[in-house]
């Protein structure tokens, strides 16, 4: 069975609630859309529920994925607020989701109910740049750019389409985020790239990696 999204968008609160859906082995981020499975009964529920409200959920990678039933603290507290776009039943009590990653949100606490993990989401604004000039950010997109170019001659993994459509990014909030949807690093690299709030500590964190 396959339902479509509706087109509504990510609420401007400061405090919202969410069904939760954790992660093992991968972060999603904002202007990411990916399928993946889930078949955990909390996550399944968890679905069942923004299914019947607005579609969204909160996205958060466990610290250990191994993990069937994470508690509190089993979990990384920066997430993504996302859009469930589609989901597909497939058999065994799998669910086979189409997620877009929307905005950046803290996970405060959650609760259970009705076996669904419903949590209580801070959302993370943009960053405000404004304490960097323009010829500052500039340099940085020079800086990142380069490095991009260095990096994908010795890691093929990353495609020339992609390198280019990275390379065209405006500006330097949006060229971070996009290299860190796109260049293929570990989920704790990513989960560590995310949780830099700081435009300056993100281009610390991505000059580091590249």
């Amino acid at each position: 069975m396959e339902k479509s999204h509706k087109g509504e968008n990510i609420m401007e609160n400061t405090m919202i609630i969410l069904p939760i859906i954790a992660l093992r082995g991968i972060t999603i981020l904002p202007n990411m859309i990916v399928h993946f499975d889930v078949s955990r009964t909390k996550s399944v529920n968890a679905l069942e529920k923004a299914m019947i409200t607005d579609q969204k959920v909160f996205l958060v990678t466990q610290k250990d994925g191994e993990g069937d039933d994470p508690s509190f603290d089993d979990l990384y507290k920066m997430g993504t607020i996302a859009i469930v776009k589609q989901l597909i039943k497939l058999p065994n009590n799998i669910i086979r989701v189409l997620i877009e990653g929307k905005q950046r949100g803290e996970l405060i606490k959650f609760t259970e109910e009705d076996t669904a993990l419903i949590g209580e989401i801070q959302i993370i604004e943009d960053t405000d740049t404004s304490d960097l000039d323009d010829i500052t950010k500039e340099a940085m997109m020079r800086i990142v750019k380069e490095l991009l170019s260095r990096y994908n001659l010795v890691n093929p993994k990353v495609n020339q389409d992609t390198v280019k459509l990275l390379k065209e990014a405006k500006t330097i909030d949006e060229l971070l985020d996009q290299i860190g949807v796109h260049i293929p690093i570990d989920f704790e690299e990513k989960q560590h790239l995310w949780e830099a709030i700081d435009l300056s500590a993100r281009y610390e964190q991505l000059t580091r990696i590249l």
